[in-house]
Parts: structure tokens; C-alpha cells; sequence
């Protein structure tokens, strides 16, 4: 996707839509992370990652409010790397369903004054504890806030994506 964009490849064949929306529905409520995993990679690769429409059936609703569950779930956790992800692949569905919107309200509560998004107590006291110490702000706060941000952006309604706005290289 990212060679394509830089035109340097040609663009990968589009996915099916009806092999996304069959997976999903096949997929329980309790799947693992990885399986969730690959459904989120099944969407992006059919949106090739917001960029291509893709045309929204009748049977997606149940696959978004799934999608939004399982963000909220989470974000809930503290997992806003996967959080944030799912909220993009959502957005790239063009969904407009409204459990987006409280995702994004949630993933608002948890942005810091100083900005970064998060609120890992327990996660600093632990690093503080250990011999080799890692800056959180670069290994915790960084990726986090810029995950949060990357998804407050793509779930705007303003058309952004991330590879659009990559320059061609040639």
C-alpha cells in the first residue's frame, strides 16, 4: 500500500467485501486479540486504509456495532494502540454509526492536560520499580498519543487519512 502510494508498485487487488463481512460474522464476541487482529486487517486492506470506498451493506451494521464494541472494550482496558485502531478501521467503513462518536467522547477523557493521552499510574510506579528504566514519555506516552491522535483525526468526518496525505515520491 505504502510503495503504491509512493508509486512505486502497483496497487495490491482490492479484497472482497462479502469475504470481510463473512469473517466477521463468523467471529464471537470473544475472539481472541489475534482474530480480532485479522478482521481489522481484513478492513483495511478492503478500504485500502480509507482511501478506496467501500460499498456498506445492510448486513455491516452488525460487524459495526461489533467493531465498536470491541474498541470500547479496549480503550476500557487501556489498550489504545488497539482501541484506536479499530476506531480507524471503522471510520474507513464510512459507517456513521453513532457508538463511533462515544468511542472518540471516551478516548477524550483520557487525554491528559500536558496532552498526551493516557493514564498509566500503575504502568510508571512499575517502571520506576525496575533496574533499567525507559523513558515512558518515548516508550508508553508517545506511541499512545500518537495512536489516539492518528484516530481523533481519521474519525473527524473530514475525509483524512493518514497514507492520503503522503507525498508521492516520483
Amino acid at each position: 500500500m505504502l510503495l503504491s502510494k509512493w508509486g512505486l508498485h502497483s496497487a495490491p487487488e482490492p479484497l472482497d467485501y462479502s469475504e470481510v463481512l463473512r469473517f466477521a460474522h463468523t467471529l464471537p464476541l470473544n475472539a481472541p486479540v489475534s482474530e480480532i487482529e485479522r478482521l481489522v486487517l481484513r478492513i483495511e486492506a478492503l478500504t485500502d486504509f480509507g482511501l478506496r470506498d467501500a460499498t456498506v451493506e445492510a448486513d455491516t451494521i452488525g460487524m459495526e456495532d461489533m467493531l465498536c464494541g470491541f474498541a470500547m472494550h479496549f480503550l476500557r482496558q487501556n489498550d489504545f494502540l488497539m482501541g484506536c485502531r479499530l476506531l480507524r478501521s471503522l471510520s474507513y467503513l464510512k459507517s456513521g454509526n453513532t457508538a463511533i462518536a462515544e468511542c472518540v467522547k471516551f478516548l477524550l477523557l483520557h487525554q491528559q492536560l500536558g496532552g498526551p493521552f493516557g493514564f498509566f499510574g500503575g504502568e510508571a510506579a512499575f517502571e520506576a520499580s525496575r533496574p533499567e528504566r525507559y523513558s515512558l514519555e518515548a516508550s508508553l506516552y508517545l506511541p499512545v498519543t500518537i495512536s489516539c491522535l492518528l484516530a481523533l483525526a481519521e474519525c473527524s468526518g473530514q475525509r483524512w487519512r493518514l497514507f492520503g496525505s503522503l507525498p508521492r515520491i516520483r
